[in-house]
């Protein structure tokens, strides 16, 4: 053997001789003083690498030129910390003629529960500088990835991304590759971005859907497509449908505690619109048109037409209520300048009313307002076969006191005109048992006139024949 391989032999056994002396001691290469169990250090001067491992294997295995643990059974611990001036950590990946992916740095996390970390960067360096907890560059490859990520990327902050095209307003962009770039929103001719506004100028059969595919008006918005759909007319701009059984469809208008949300109704030409208002500070619901208040409804239900403080469930101020059917005809019920309540047929007629002063109901008598006029027959005789009643209603609740009145089928038999039949029900105009009773007393009076002339003739002859006999009895 040759000398130079005998001073090898006995080199490495002198080291291992004294490895075996220090074990359980730290060992200081460039140091005196080593606070590690391996601590290497180079002079203020030298530019070599502190330490270089090269594995010049040629298979296909993947051998590890430095493999280091930090195991502790709570699960901390750190495989590996680099501190630089410059890099933390400057990962190479010179694979040669190999075809398949080199890595510069790969992390892997292995555990069972908790949260896992495959590589953890930080920069936290104070200062105006700036700091990058992780800098990545590629060039030079067929396709360069300065970063790949296979899964789910979460980043906590914000997220800067730079190719030259970047500036207010753009958006990224990709292509059919997934490769993303930043750019200007597109325009098909539908939608377009001017400074912080997005818009759309449809053409005439141009819809917009949220949740439906097939829009079927101009804005059309539902919610659980599996139900069907009305049909809506040619005019609808915006539909809003809720197809879950049970839900309701709404469109919330909200604002601020003292302000009010309203829906304006109009005229795209006439300021004077019409509109429906809920107003926060008195929770009243308030209804304009041609830009005045007409109607109110306060937050305890009371509804004011004209007024704005109605103190009923319903007041009227200045106001005509209309009862109108189907035929055109129609009652107004209204105050008048009187201040009388009047009850109104059709437009013009003089009507029965109210008096203000006394409560009294007043019904029109006017001769110029009558025609066929006639006088009554004789009516004592009838008057005389009525038979005044008292009784309770069916319907009557309870104990009430009983009415005093007649009954229709034997009033009918009597005076057919004051009976009158409503949805298979007789009833009486009461207030025609006044007319006839002046007349039946009218028909007493000549009776009792009558009887009256009667009764003095007979005076008369009584008188005369008591003269004649005092006459008689004197001679």
């Amino acid at each position: 053997m040759k000398p130079k391989f005998y001073i090898s032999i006995i080199f490495c056994l002198i080291i291992l001789f004294q490895l075996n002396n220090i074990y359980g001691q730290n060992i200081g290469i460039g140091t005196t003083n080593p606070t590690s169990k391996l601590e290497i250090q180079g002079d203020n001067n030298s530019t070599s690498t502190g330490i270089k491992v090269k594995i010049n294997y040629s298979g296909e295995s993947d051998i590890k030129a430095i493999e280091s643990y930090s195991v502790p059974e709570s699960g901390w611990g750190f495989g590996g910390q680099f501190t630089g001036g410059y890099m933390g950590i400057k990962g190479i990946a010179d694979a040669g003629t190999y075809s398949n992916i080199a890595y510069g740095v790969y992390g892997i996390a292995n555990g069972s529960a908790g949260i896992r970390y495959g590589g953890y960067f930080q920069a936290n360096s104070p200062g105006p500088q700036t700091n990058y907890g992780i800098y990545a560059a590629a060039a030079n490859g067929s396709t360069s990835w300065a970063g790949f990520f296979n899964g789910n990327v979460n980043i906590s902050g914000q997220l800067k991304i730079v190719d030259e095209n970047q500036g207010t307003g753009k958006v990224l962009l990709s292509d059919a590759d997934g490769l993303a770039s930043w750019g200007t929103m597109p325009n098909d001719g539908d939608w377009s971005i001017s400074g912080d506004d997005i818009y759309s100028v449809l053409t005439s059969n141009g819809k917009v859907g949220i949740g439906i595919a097939a829009p079927m008006v101009k804005t059309h918005i539902v919610k659980n497509t599996g139900q069907g759909y009305p049909t809506y007319t040619s005019g609808t701009l915006l539909a809003v449908q809720q197809n879950s059984t049970g839900n309701w469809a709404h469109i919330a208008i909200t604002a601020a505690t003292d302000g009010a949300a309203s829906l304006k109704l109009g005229d795209v030409n006439d300021d004077d619109s019409g509109s429906i208002s809920y107003h926060n500070g008195d929770n009243s619901m308030r209804f304009f048109t041609n830009g005045n208040e007409q109607m109110r409804i306060l937050n305890n239900g009371n509804l004011g037409l004209g007024i704005n403080n109605p103190d009923q469930k319903l007041v009227v101020y200045e106001g005509i209520i209309k009862h109108l059917d189907d035929l055109g005809y129609f009652w107004n019920v209204y105050i008048d300048f009187a201040q009388d309540y009047v009850f109104n047929f059709g437009e013009g007629n003089v009507s029965p009313y109210i008096s203000w002063s006394d409560g009294s109901y007043n019904q029109n008598s006017d001769a110029r307002l009558k025609k066929d006029i006639e006088t009554i027959s004789p009516v004592l005789s009838n008057i005389l076969l009525l038979t005044p009643v008292k009784y309770r209603f069916k319907s009557s609740k309870g104990n009430v006191p009983l009415t005093y009145g007649f009954i229709a089928q034997e009033v009918q038999k009597l005076f057919p005109q004051i009976v009158k039949e409503k949805k298979g029900y007789l009833s009486l105009n009461y207030s025609a048992f006044g007319v006839l009773a002046i007349k039946a007393i009218q028909e007493q009076q000549e009776q009792i006139i009558t009887l009256k002339n009667e009764n003095q003739e007979l005076k008369n002859k009584l008188s005369d024949f008591e003269q004649r006999l005092e006459q008689l009895e004197n001679k």
